[in-house]
């Protein structure tokens, strides 16, 4: 990955709200898992697209859990063009 292109994602993902140790564990309230991960999940959406990602965040407690909701407009993939993009 060229130095630009993850610049990319990284700003892809802070416009998002997703903060470093966040995980995504469902889009549009279906749940991830093995067989149906992020990225196969993402693919099935086009640039534009808004979705809601449910996020596990870890709050100021030690042992403290958070869930929230993030609306996200996905943006094109660079690499892979037409292809949708978080």
């Amino acid at each position: 990955m060229h130095r630009r292109e993850f610049l990319q994602l990284l700003s892809a993902a802070a416009a998002a709200g997703l903060q470093t140790g966040d995980v995504i564990t469902a889009i549009n309230g279906e749940a991830l898992s093995p067989e149906l991960d992020l990225a196969a999940r993402i693919a099935e959406f086009q640039p534009g697209d808004e979705i809601t990602l449910t996020v596990q965040r870890k709050g100021q407690a030690e042992a403290q859990e958070l869930t929230q909701e993030l609306t996200v407009v996905l943006g094109e993939h660079p690499a892979h063009a037409g292809a949708a993009y978080l």
